[in-house]
Formats: C-alpha cells, structure tokens, sequence
C-alpha cells in the first residue's frame, strides 16, 4: 500500500491522466478539426525534405522550428497521418515532462507541489486539444525549465532557446538577473545561445530567412480574437456588411472596416508603452538588493502578457505561453511569500479566461469568423470581448501590483 507521503503524486498522475484522456476525446470527436496547422507543417516539412529550399518555407517562424519539425516527420515515415500523430505524441510527452518538472522542482524549492501541478493539469484540459497542435507547448516548456532554473546560468539559456523557437520569449532575459553574479552569467548565456542558433540559421537558410518572422509580423493586419480588434469585432456583429471578416494571407482571420486602420495603429502604439512599462519594472527590479525568484517569475509572467494585450494578433494557444511560467513560478513560491496570493488569484483567473477561450475556439468559431449567421453571433462576440477585458485586466493588475512592491525604497527580503 502507497505511503501517505506518495498520495499526492500519485493523484496528481491520475489527474493528468484522466484529463489527457478527455483532451483526445475531443480532438477525436468534436474538436478534429484544429489539426489544420499540424497539416500544414507536414506540407512544409515534406516540401523541404523533397528540395525546396529553407529559404522558402515556414518564413512566419524562427527558422530552428524547421529543425524541431523534422523530429515528427521522422517519426511519422513522411505521412501526414503518422506526422500529425508523431506531433502529437511528442507535445504530449513535453506536457507529462513539464509535470513531472514542476513536481521535482518544488519539491527541490521546499514548496508543496500541489498548486503548480493541478494547475498545469487544469489549464492543459481547459485549453483542450490545440495545446497538442500548435507549437506554443515548445515554448511554455523552455519557460517552465527557464523560471525552475532561476539563479542559475540555465535560466538565461533556457530563454535564449525560446526566443530562438518564438522571438517575444527574449523579452524575459533581464528576469534571470537574480542577483549580481547572474547579470553576467544570464547574459551570455541569452546571448551565446540565441547567438549560435541565430549564427546557424544564417548559414543554413541565409538572412532573409533569418529575419522573415519580424517582417511577417509588422505586415499583418488585425486578427479578430486579438484585444486590439475587439471595437471592429463589436462593430462587425451589429454591421456585418460594413465589418467583414476574411482570411488574410498570414494565415488567419483578419477585419476589415473604417476604424481597422486606426485600431492597427493604436496597438502598435500600445507596444511601444508595454514595451517601456516592461523596461521600467524592470528597472525598479534591478535596483534590489536582494532579488526574490518568484519576483523574477511574475515579471516573467508580466512582461509575456503584456506581449500578448499589446499584439495586433491574438490566437487562443498564445494563452500557453503564460502558463508555462505561471506554473513554474507557483512551484517557486513558498506559502505565506509576499506573492503567494497574487499567484494563486492570477492561476485561477488563468483557468477562467482558457476556458472561455476553448469556448471561443474552438467550439464557437464560425460565428466570428463568418461561416455561421444568427442569434449566436452577438453572443459569441461578447463572450471574445469578455474573454478580452479579462486578460486585459489581468495584465494591468499584476503590473500594479509588481509596481507598488518595486517602488518601496530597497531593502532585503523579509
């Protein structure tokens, strides 16, 4: 009979279990069809391993995606059903890793690894079956081994690895700057990975390649889930003749209308500040003499949802780069630290706004995206403009509260 001391364990195994079985029940049943973007890997990855050039293909993401890809088209004997299936194995067990992480690690930190395990395995059933679909798993788990390894060279490396796999992730380096000596160290380690990987794309794919994910993005319209584009949304259920939605050849559903170009100027204005309010927590956080890790791991989380409220593109499986550290942080943080509350209150508004969002998309897309009419379509649009204002506050909360603790005059931790 299991000790009482292994219990949560191995609760918590039965848990990821059971709800990872229901994440493939209804990518089997209802939700199949959000494989699309899987398929549309294996068509790349085919194209590249039959002789087109790198140079070509996936030009929206960092080229080392190319490389990480090539492990599901190995494994599924160039098919798209054993690639897809492949895929989805491997996110699956970078999922089951990222708990067994998240348990080892507060056990490691003399936290009760409880919090952080239960929400992870809430938020990846919450999320549903995209969190195996899409590649954001790769980057919430750099962020989970980046926050776990706080203090350490490996957090600075871990980010350089995710900015290499997403960009925004390098907006969290100046939070592996835990104390003095990591200043130095977390700083070439960002560097000298990003750096070789960078250096390695170059010679591989050539430098057009190199920067084709900056220039896709800044060309981009206003994608209809993001913050940004909630007003033309609003505008587009009560006026769809005026407000169209289409998709737009970045891949996505974009609107159109009279104030969408305002709207695209606003957000881009609107990451200019997140990017010098993220500089200026910053800032007040260096100035610590003593730099607590859970700190280091909300500015984290901060800085990543300010990336997200300021983008003009808002897919419901960039809510995963935010649980990555969230999950992280509540395995660093002692109960009874200064924030614990704080981290408990932002994992449960977390689950509430993923699960609104499976709502949105999956299960009730077609009526913001225009393949469905009706009574439906105010609701859904209130539900986005909800889901929206939850994330927004979120965001400006956890700023406030970073802000208020930064600004007290430095002193050691209580």
């Amino acid at each position: 009979m299991a000790s009482s001391s292994r219990l949560p364990a191995i609760a918590a195994a039965a848990g990821w279990v059971i709800s990872r079985a229901i994440v493939l029940i209804l990518f089997i049943g209802p939700e199949n069809f959000v494989q699309g973007d899987v398929q549309y890997y294996f068509g790349r990855m085919n194209e590249l391993f039959t002789g087109t050039s790198p140079s070509q293909l996936l030009v929206e993401y960092p080229t080392p995606v190319m490389w990480l890809l090539a492990i599901p088209y190995g494994l599924g004997a160039g098919t798209q059903g054993g690639f897809v299936t492949a895929f989805i194995v491997v996110m699956m067990a970078l999922d089951g890793g990222a708990l067994l992480l998240l348990w080892r690690g507060a056990r490691r930190a003399g936290v009760d690894p409880r919090p952080a395990a239960w929400f992870w395995i809430g938020f990846v059933l919450v999320m549903g079956p995209i969190t195996y679909l899409r590649l954001d798993l790769l980057t919430a788990f750099t962020g989970v081994l980046g926050v776990l390894a706080l203090g350490t060279t490996r957090a600075g490396a871990m980010t350089g690895v995710g900015a290499a796999i997403k960009l925004w992730p390098a907006v969290m380096w100046p939070a592996t700057m835990t104390d003095r000596k990591q200043v130095v160290r977390s700083t070439v380690a960002f560097v000298a990975t990003g750096g070789v990987l960078a250096l390695v794309s170059l010679i591989w794919a050539g430098w057009g390649r190199l920067v084709s994910p900056l220039t896709w993005q800044s060309d981009r319209g206003l994608q209809i889930e993001s913050v940004w584009a909630t007003p033309a949304m609003i505008a587009h259920a009560l006026w769809p003749d005026v407000y169209t939605v289409n998709y737009s050849n970045y891949q996505a559903f974009e609107v159109f209308g009279p104030i969408d170009g305002p709207l695209l100027g606003a957000a881009s204005v609107s990451l200019i500040v997140g990017v010098l309010v993220i500089v200026g927590l910053y800032v007040l956080w260096l100035r610590r003499p003593q730099r607590a890790l859970e700190e280091a791991g909300v500015l984290m989380i901060v800085a990543t949802a300010i990336m997200i409220v300021t983008n003009k593109t808002f897919s419901p499986q960039y809510l995963i780069w935010l649980a990555g550290p969230i999950a992280a942080t509540l395995a660093l943080c002692p109960r009874g630290r200064p924030f614990a509350r704080t981290l408990n209150w932002t994992a449960i508004w977390m689950l509430v706004l993923t699960a609104a969002t499976q709502v949105i998309y999956p299960v009730m897309y077609n009526y913001l995206d225009g393949y469905a009419s009706g009574p439906l379509v105010p609701v859904t649009t209130a539900l986005l403009a909800v889901r929206n204002a939850g994330v927004v506050a979120l965001t400006v909360w956890l700023i406030v509260t970073l802000a208020r603790r930064f600004w007290k005059r430095p002193a050691l931790e209580q």
